[in-house]
């Protein structure tokens, strides 16, 4: 049984290498105990809903997660070469981060309705227009970014520019262009730059997006932290910054960040950490995410 890539008997071995708990350790946290922990383990016994979401988050909480998803690219040489030679993997990873970008950004889409629209180009009735623009929109723009994100690839001022023209086309008559106006986040204390400083912003995250040094994942989320607090447009912020991510990972050897909508509050809680500088909590929740797109790999 596997709670996304790991089965339980891998996050029980993973929890005890990396932390160093032991299974009696282990079964008085998720309050059961020793003889069960010990039955998963020999698959004797396969952990009821409850259990396995406990031991997951267990599995979060103390494990090295930038490191595992470092590890795991010797299992998975080329993910992009992979997504875009299995048709079924390419359309999997279209649906699923379309559908998670926008429903982040609060589009009403399930994930079955992402599908019907980007990949059998159906025309939903019963769902908004904007609402299916949007998706089309991201496709198109993720689309993009396989098409780009090579070992060599460098993100630069005309392609996040392009990102934005594709994401917001048809939706905003400033797409492709920087804000000229202040904007604001909902919920969020810290003021975000006037649009008078967000050229020169924008030109100093052009100059430091393509270096990583030793912790790639660290860089990307860190990156994505300094581009959604710069919010360079007016609109389309979040679904473009996701984006950059996802190509600065696939041209590490990464899969897609795959960002959920189920852990959107969780996400806007890891990225608010920044403003105090502490930039761990969402290296991890990257590389939670990246694992996420491992496990759509097959």
């Amino acid at each position: 049984m596997k709670n996304g890539i790991f089965s339980v008997q891998e996050q029980i071995s993973y929890i005890m290498k990396m932390s160093g708990m032991r299974q009696t350790d282990i079964a008085r946290t998720l309050e059961v105990d020793y003889k069960t922990v010990n039955r998963w383990v020999n698959e004797e016994r396969v952990p009821h809903t409850a259990h396995r979401q406990k031991l997951y988050k267990l599995f979060i909480e103390k494990v090295d997660l930038p490191l595992l998803a470092t590890r795991l690219k010797k299992r998975y040489k080329n993910p992009l070469k992979t997504i875009k030679e299995n048709p079924s993997i390419y359309n999997k990873f279209l649906v699923t981060l379309t559908y998670n970008s926008d429903a982040i950004e609060g589009s009403t889409l399930t994930e079955n309705d992402t599908e019907r629209i980007i990949i059998r180009g159906d025309v939903l009735s019963n769902k908004g227009q904007k609402a299916q623009q949007e998706a089309i929109n991201h496709k198109t723009a993720l689309e993009f970014v396989f098409s780009k994100a090579t070992g060599n690839f460098k993100i630069d001022k005309d392609f996040i520019l392009s990102l934005h023209r594709m994401v917001m086309h048809g939706l905003s008559k400033d797409a492709g262009q920087l804000r000229r106006i202040n904007v604001g986040i909902r919920g969020l204390q810290k003021k975000l730059p006037h649009y008078q400083f967000v050229p020169q912003l924008f030109k100093e995250f052009i100059a430091d997006v393509n270096t990583y040094g030793g912790n790639a994942i660290k860089k990307a989320a860190i990156n994505h932290y300094e581009f959604e607090y710069m919010h360079p447009f007016s609109d389309g912020n979040g679904r473009v910054g996701r984006l950059i991510s996802i190509a600065q990972l696939l041209s590490k050897s990464f899969p897609p960040c795959v960002i959920q909508n189920k852990d959107r509050e969780r996400y806007y809680s890891v990225l608010q950490m920044g403003d105090i500088h502490r930039f761990d909590p969402i290296a991890n929740f990257f590389a939670e995410s990246i694992l996420q797109g491992y496990s759509l790999l097959g």
